[in-house]
């Protein structure tokens, strides 16, 4: 969680830390964190492609993890 701690400092305004901490330490998202290529990630991004992120975010989603994850957010109003 110092990662979370680091980031305190680059939230914008209106966002919650707490509410993000909360959203880190869901179940489904540490099983969509086990999921998450870093390094394909990492790729895409010093490539600049987008697409290749879009298709990333896409297949995490489609997971049953990233399907509950995703529920859980609309149905909270992006609350954890």
């Amino acid at each position: 969680m110092e990662d979370l701690d680091g980031l305190k400092q680059q939230l914008p305004a209106g966002v919650d830390p707490e509410a993000l901490r909360s959203l880190a330490e869901l179940p489904e998202t540490k099983r969509l964190g086990e999921r998450f290529d870093a390094a394909l990630a990492a790729q895409a991004l010093q490539n600049g492609d987008g697409n290749a992120l879009a298709a990333l975010v896409k297949t995490l989603l489609a997971t049953p993890e990233g399907k509950a994850l995703s529920e859980k957010l609309s149905g909270a109003g992006a609350q954890p």
